[in-house]
């Protein structure tokens, strides 16, 4: 057996290639990956020594992903999307590799989320059988690591995520004696397990620098770096724990250290802010005035560069600071738990439009909230000394997603009664008015973000429970069929219109050198039909209701346009139910059906595209 020697020359190569994809995968994928921290996730990459201790299935999923991005047929193409599922079998295989071998650690999780969100992306393999198992082997490492009680026994009473979800757990239960599916276990029984050191100390992490022309530049010595790579986020003529921007309302640095660092006190508390506050109830409505600060907690805010790498982060909640290295890895794991709720809810979201959409997962252990012992992001960085309000965007965000899993749990419960699911119908709608108030009152521009909107969310979960329970929905102020309030339906078309033109304008004028490369976010496929199957849906609740069926004809010629970017056989077949769907209903309707001309081929940017001038300008 002879072993492979890498000059300099070719292992610098192989770091630019590599550093090349994973940029792809960050400034392409929706934000429910933001659970990984930038700073220490390139940091272990571009070390040799802590690039050991990695699991190779974690960074050859990323890899895939990375690849998978760039395939479509404007850039890679076929080649590219076959390479892309041969780094998934990799990973696959040190996944299985590291299981048998005992070396087990969070980062498996971690590997199991890539994989899952590799199978939500268009590639030729795609299938719900890959989907479904690639949800049961995320949610079984989950459950291996125990994250979803890494908190328990602490008291978390009157922070603001746990307010948000103690105000879910009363909406939808009420009643003690109305169980809504057989818990797998009960926070009761867990046992807090000792913390166990699964990684080594590790020095502060920093962003890799790039030059002008978007290209990274590895350091000579392809063992060890020895000079620190300029961490973007910081200015390098300042302490590297001083932030470029100046610090707002004489906060600390956010950028989240290695080990931990001297605090320099805390913000003082704005108005309205609370850090500790009652619980809100439906019994004690919102107020009416609109006005949060929820701006100034996103990362956009903390970290200026995330919009150059990872852009659809922008929105998501900061990481705290002053955390010791064993908080800051039990946060990491926290944000995956909650990840891997919002894939799951989102993926649901597409897929259960209809009853017949429903995938069944079974029991899966990420969906039982109600044993969750779990601090959210919003929690922890209000118990890191941060004043939050209780009702801030990303606690709202996750009360829409956990109610949506308790709404298909109990869609899928053989042994509830009708008035059990009755009690719960009406419960669950009225859940959904009061997380659409609290939303309503935010000015801050963070409720929309890649991936599914609180809008899109919130009008999901009404027609998951009307579908199963439209004879208990209250009919008051509603100004048309009992399916869904007219006026909501209205102004939810209007805005998926918008949003629909938006995408497409993006994906339409894409070329390489684009900060919003939008022709890469393949779930934009499943998000335009799942759109187009909520207006056939609302269509056939109303028939008056035209402006469905005119959203749905415009929008589905932005989507035939965008699978010839992606194209799959399966997509395709699914795409041509819906569209005689849409066709018939327009039929009916006495309206134009959608345009039968097929698009004009892409032009590749590729070399030789570029040199006959053919190449899109």
């Amino acid at each position: 057996m002879h072993t492979i020697s890498l000059t300099s020359e070719q292992r610098n190569r192989s770091m630019r290639f590599i550093i090349s994809d994973l940029r792809a995968v960050f400034q392409s994928c929706a934000s429910w990956m933001s659970f990984l921290n930038l700073p220490r996730f390139f940091a272990t990459v571009l070390d040799p020594l802590r690039r050991t201790e990695m699991q190779p299935s974690l960074l050859l999923s990323i890899l895939a992903l990375g690849v998978l991005a760039q395939s479509s047929e404007l850039e890679r193409g076929a080649k590219g999307r076959q390479r892309a599922l041969k780094l998934l079998d990799m990973a696959h295989g040190a996944l299985q590799s590291s299981l048998a071998a005992g070396w087990v650690d969070v980062g498996l999780a971690q590997s199991g989320w890539m994989i899952m969100y590799f199978e939500l992306n268009s590639h030729p393999l795609q299938s719900w059988d890959r989907s479904q198992s690639a949800m049961l082997l995320l949610d079984s490492l989950v459950r291996l690591f125990s994250l979803t009680s890494l908190d328990a026994g602490q008291h978390r009473k009157g922070t603001a995520g746990s307010i948000a979800l103690e105000s879910l757990r009363h909406s939808i239960s009420g009643n003690r004696d109305i169980i809504m599916y057989p818990p797998t276990t009960s926070i009761s029984e867990m046992v807090t397990q000792p913390t166990i050191n699964l990684w080594p100390p590790q020095p502060q992490p920093s962003l890799p620098q790039f030059n002008v022309h978007g290209q990274f530049n590895p350091q000579p010595n392809p063992q060890v770096f020895q000079q620190p790579i300029p961490n973007p986020f910081y200015s390098t003529s300042l302490d590297p724990l001083d932030p470029i921007l100046p610090r707002v309302h004489g906060s600390s640095s956010t950028m989240p250290p290695a080990t931990a660092g001297p605090s320099s006190g805390h913000r003082p508390s704005p108005p309205h802010t609370h850090t500790h506050a009652h619980a809100h109830t439906h019994s004690h409505p919102p107020r009416e005035e609109r006005g949060c600060d929820c701006a100034r907690l996103s990362l956009k805010a903390n970290w200026p560069s995330v919009k150059e790498f990872a852009p659809t982060w922008a929105t998501t909640i900061m990481w705290p600071a002053n955390l010791s290295e064993a908080e800051f890895r039990k946060e990491e794991c926290r944000r995956l738990v909650w990840s891997s709720v919002a894939m799951i809810a989102n993926m649901n979201a597409y897929a259960s439009v209809t009853p017949q959409g429903i995938i069944e997962t079974g029991v899966l252990f990420v969906r039982e909230f109600e044993n969750f012992a779990l601090q959210t992001p919003s929690e922890t960085l209000a118990l890191s000394g941060l004043p939050i309000q209780v009702d801030d965007v990303w606690s709202l965000n996750l009360r829409a997603m956990l109610l949506l899993h308790a709404c298909l749990r109990v869609r899928a419960s053989p042994t509830l009664s009708g008035a059990q699911r009755a009690e719960f119908a009406v419960r669950a709608w009225l859940e959904i008015d009061d997380i659409e108030k609290r939303l309503e009152r935010h000015t801050c521009g963070l409720t929309s973000n890649y991936g599914f909107a609180s809008v899109e969310m919130l009008f999901s979960l009404r027609l998951c429970v009307s579908y199963e329970f439209k004879r208990f929905i209250p009919q008051i102020t509603t100004t048309g069929s009992a399916l869904f309030y007219r006026d909501k339906a209205e102004s939810y078309l209007r805005y998926l219109a918008v949003a629909f033109k938006s995408v497409w304008d993006g994906i339409r004028t894409a070329t390489p050198g684009d900060k919003e490369l939008n022709h890469r976010k393949v779930l934009f496929i499943f998000w335009f039909m799942s759109g187009i199957k909520k207006c056939i849906v609302l269509w056939e609740a109303d028939s008056t209701l035209t402006l469905a069926l005119t959203t749905a004809c415009q929008s589905a010629s932005y989507l035939e346009y965008f699978l010839m970017y992606w194209p799959a056989t399966r997509l395709r077949q699914i795409w041509q139910g819906i569209r005689y769907q849409l066709v018939e209903a327009c039929f009916k309707a006495g309206l134009p059906p959608p345009s039968a001309a097929i698009p004009r081929p892409i032009p590749r940017n590729d070399a030789a595209s570029v040199a006959a001038g053919t190449a899109p300008q």
